[in-house]
């Protein structure tokens, strides 16, 4: 939800792109967090993958923030997405789980 409302009012100029970065970096982190308890639970592949690469992207917002990268917030988000389908598709060719045993 910090994404969504911090990209749909950047782009409405209701707050400022440090104020919109730092809404992306939170809900990037929140998205993250929850990512990584829940890949420790179930191990599947989709939680594992994203609770590598999300934190790692947090990072980069926060980097962007401090004007240490030169990223924009859209791409930033470009990025998010782009994460979030690749998680699936090992799923999509059956690879629903990494490290399970079968028993």
């Amino acid at each position: 939800m910090l994404i969504v409302f911090g990209l749909l009012a950047w782009h409405a100029q209701v707050i400022s792109r440090a104020v919109a970065g730092s809404l992306l970096t939170a809900g990037t982190a929140w998205i993250a967090a929850g990512c990584y308890v829940n890949a420790r639970r179930c191990l599947r592949t989709h939680c594992i993958i994203d609770a590598i690469l999300l934190p790692l992207l947090s990072l980069i917002g926060l980097l962007n923030l401090f004007h240490v990268t030169s990223l924009s917030w859209n791409a930033y988000v470009n990025v998010l997405a782009i994460i979030v389908v690749i998680s699936f598709v090992p799923e999509c060719f059956g690879v629903t789980y990494i490290g399970r045993r079968r028993t």
